[in-house]
């Protein structure tokens, strides 16, 4: 007998840290996706400085943690793998679109602004969410990461007519290929999405001195 494959839609608990507590004076709100193998809570650390009483900041951790090193020790975390790739995708949609709701529940969610980061294999994440378009963002930022090439970049296109898409890129990135890079933004160029290109002095990093440096979180 051949072995088949199967799927089943079952329930597994996600979960998300902030800094700030939603209320009617929240003017912005930032989802920020952590890279691989980072955990949430650490990667919100690099956005304590900019807290004020109206900006929320909302890291949602990846669906599949795993030990870094051996059977024990320090945990990290992915959004995907090859492995059952479209269901994983579809499932981190639904994680951060379910956290959206549970946010914004009585908010006066016209009056938000709403922005999505994504670092790294967190880019990939930040962006898939943004093509959904199951709420309205209106900031892209893509940091150290590149699109993946099976969006649909006419849509992609469409919805950056509202929403200020940005790239930022380190000079010294040793994980961002130029040649994927320059496929990249000649794919986007084809399709006519709108978008900013920021090249920084630095790495495969995040940073609070440039996130101060290149990025106004208004």
């Amino acid at each position: 007998m051949p072995i088949a494959e199967q799927k089943i839609t079952t329930i597994k608990t996600g979960r998300f840290f902030c800094i700030g507590e939603p209320n009617f004076n929240i003017k912005t709100i930032w989802f920020v996706c952590h890279g691989y193998a980072q955990l949430a809570r650490d990667f919100l650390k690099h956005f304590e400085k900019f807290a004020c009483t109206d900006k929320l900041f909302i890291a949602p951790e990846a669906l599949n943690r795993f030990y870094k090193r051996g059977f024990y020790g320090e945990v990290g975390a992915s959004w995907m793998t090859k492995e059952g790739r479209d269901e994983e995708i579809k499932d981190y949609i639904t994680f951060i679109n379910n956290i959206y709701q549970k946010i914004t529940a009585g908010l006066n969610t016209p009056k938000l602004s709403v922005n999505l980061l994504g670092f790294s294999q967190g880019a990939a994440t930040a962006i898939r969410v943004f093509e959904a378009n199951k709420f309205n963002v209106d900031r892209l930022v893509l940091w150290a990461g590149e699109p993946p090439p099976d969006l649909d970049y006419r849509k992609i296109a469409i919805l950056s007519v509202s929403a200020k898409f940005i790239l930022l890129i380190g000079n010294d990135d040793k994980l961002v290929k130029t040649e994927t890079m320059k496929e990249t933004i000649s794919l986007l160029n084809e399709n006519k999405v709108r978008y900013e290109l920021i090249k920084y002095d630095g790495g495969h990093e995040l940073t609070e001195d440039l996130i101060r440096k290149h990025l106004i979180l208004k």
